[in-house]
């Protein structure tokens, strides 16, 4: 083999490896910003994990609320209905004008 055949052979080893040196890189690069794009989407779950508990929160506290409200409403019927009651029968029996 001549000095220039070897060369020649040389040159084309060197782009093949050049090319796929080019091909790495190239990879290199795209997962490098898949990576980011991972974290983007960690700190959005995170983000989304947080609301997530404060509405769990809120809705329990609403829920605590409606039935507080509920007990309430229900203690002043009692308390209307019972005086009702006492008033009928303290009128009956002549306690009341």
């Amino acid at each position: 083999m001549t000095v220039e055949e070897q060369e020649k052979l040389c040159n084309e080893k060197f782009k093949a490896i050049f090319k796929s040196i080019k091909k790495i890189d190239e990879l290199v690069n795209s997962i490098h910003a898949l990576t980011i794009s991972v974290s983007e989407i960690a700190n959005s779950l995170k983000f989304i994990e947080a609301e997530t508990i404060a509405n769990k929160k809120n809705i329990e506290d609403l829920k605590h609320e409606k039935v507080n409200k509920y007990d309430e409403l229900i203690k002043i019927i009692t308390t209307a209905i019972i005086s009702i009651l006492i008033g009928y029968i303290a009128k009956g029996m002549g306690l009341w004008l």
